[in-house]
């Protein structure tokens, strides 16, 4: 017989291979992940895209700080009358708007409405997405048939009606035009996955984890997740873009909460109090500029990652 001495020795051996392993599983994925992150910084494009976005994100952390006075507070002098349309100056270094609003002080507050429009729209469209896609492509059957018919319905949606109806019907605020645009863009994402998925399954690593006893959700987990992470990624990336896009253009619309203060609804105003026929250029350039530099630094990050997915590219 097997004395308990003996059992207990097996035991503590097993524990410590388990924590071996495990330390070399992690060692092993940082040195990837700063293998990714050394590909991605390699890119010039992606180097000035990261430092336009690191800008934006400092803006938008510090908002209160920075931002010399609440975006919906009216400037007024000292005998208490507003200071409609004042041109960019000292004191208000981008203007005020017809309202007497401090212009620089909602482009920065501006600027954490299109972040986290942009981060939480990644999050859900890179989860639903990436989910639907490795589901569809492992199970295969009529749980893939299912799921890319939705898929395909998704397409078939106009995105500007749908998100529209969604925000009228659930209310106007940045949640729900997050989940619109969300619950569209997440077909591209969980299309492309579970393509890459059809090929991934039929590897021979997938086949021995299989053999073993594996279950399918350690598979999944462990082998396919992994393998598909970056180009889930990649195409979060690119819904930040759209996001930061639809956000501005649902809420020049005026499809967005009336007390939140974005660069959409900023354009919104400029157009309604007929900046450009006052020649009032400083309140129409600053919250257009801002949209197009925060759309392009996600873009130029996006060449980066691309050449994480597409390792040819770096060939190029």
């Amino acid at each position: 017989m097997i004395g308990t001495k003996t059992i207990n020795g097996y035991i503590k051996r097993l524990r410590s291979l388990d924590r071996e392993s495990l330390q070399q599983d992690i060692e092993l994925r940082v040195e990837k992940a700063r293998d990714v992150f050394e590909i991605i910084v390699a890119n010039d494009l992606a180097k000035i895209g990261m430092v336009l976005l690191a800008i934006f994100l400092i803006v938008g952390l510090f908002a209160p700080v920075i931002a010399p006075h609440e975006p919906n507070e009216r400037q007024t002098n000292d005998q208490g009358d507003w200071l409609r349309g004042e041109d960019p100056s000292i004191t208000y270094p981008m203007g005020t708007t017809d309202n007497a609003h401090d212009i620089f002080s909602q482009v920065v507050f501006g600027t954490r409405v299109a972040l986290m429009a942009g981060m939480l729209t990644a999050l859900m469209v890179g989860g639903l997405g990436t989910f639907a896609g490795i589901i569809a492509g492992y199970s295969g059957g009529y749980t893939e048939t299912a799921i890319m018919r939705i898929v395909d319905l998704a397409y078939g949606v106009p995105f500007l009606p749908f998100a529209i109806v969604l925000v009228i019907v659930l209310g106007a605020n940045l949640w729900n035009i997050v989940l619109a645009i969300s619950l569209i863009l997440w077909r591209e994402t969980a299309r492309v996955v579970r393509s890459e998925v059809l090929s991934i399954r039929e590897l021979a690593d997938i086949e021995s984890a299989k053999a073993s006893g594996a279950s399918d959700t350690r598979i999944i987990l462990y082998h396919i997740f992994p393998k598909v992470l970056p180009t889930a990624v990649l195409y979060s990336v690119f819904a930040i873009g759209w996001a930061i896009l639809a956000e501005a253009g649902l809420s020049f619309l005026g499809f967005s909460d009336h007390e939140m203060v974005s660069w959409g609804s900023m354009l919104q105003a400029a157009y309604n109090g007929q900046a450009l026929d006052q020649s009032m250029w400083w309140w129409i350039f600053p919250p257009g500029i801002c949209i197009s530099l925060l759309v392009i630094s996600v873009y130029l990050i996006s060449q980066g990652i691309e050449e994480v997915v597409n390792p040819h590219l770096r060939e190029v």
